[in-house]
C-alpha cells in the first residue's frame, strides 16, 4: 500500500528501469524478474497502517542494489543480508 500511486510507480520504474504492465486508479503491476510487484493506494483500505512488509529480491551485488536504492530515496529499515 502507497500513500501516492503515481508518486510510488514513479520511483519504482526508476529505481527498476522498468515501466508497469498494468496501470490502473487501483493497481500498479511491474514485472521485475518474473515477479510481481503490485501497488494499491493506501486512501481507503482498512488496516494498512501496521508496516509489515517483507520483500525477498535476488540480485547479484546487493551492496551495489542497496547503495541505488539509498540513492533514489529509499528508507532503511534494516540493512541487507543473505538468506
Amino acid at each position: 500500500m502507497v500513500d501516492d500511486l503515481d508518486k510510488a510507480k514513479a520511483w519504482y520504474a526508476k529505481v527498476f528501469e522498468s515501466k508497469p504492465y498494468y496501470d490502473t486508479a487501483y493497481y500498479v503491476g511491474f514485472n521485475i524478474g518474473g515477479y510481481e510487484l503490485g501497488l494499491h493506494p493506501k486512501e481507503g483500505v482498512a488496516g494498512t497502517d501496521n508496516g509489515n512488509v517483507l520483500t525477498h529480491w535476488g540480485v547479484d551485488n546487493i551492496s551495489e542494489v542497496y547503495n541505488r536504492l539509498l540513492e533514489a530515496g529509499a528508507i532503511t529499515h534494516e540493512a541487507p543480508n543473505n538468506v
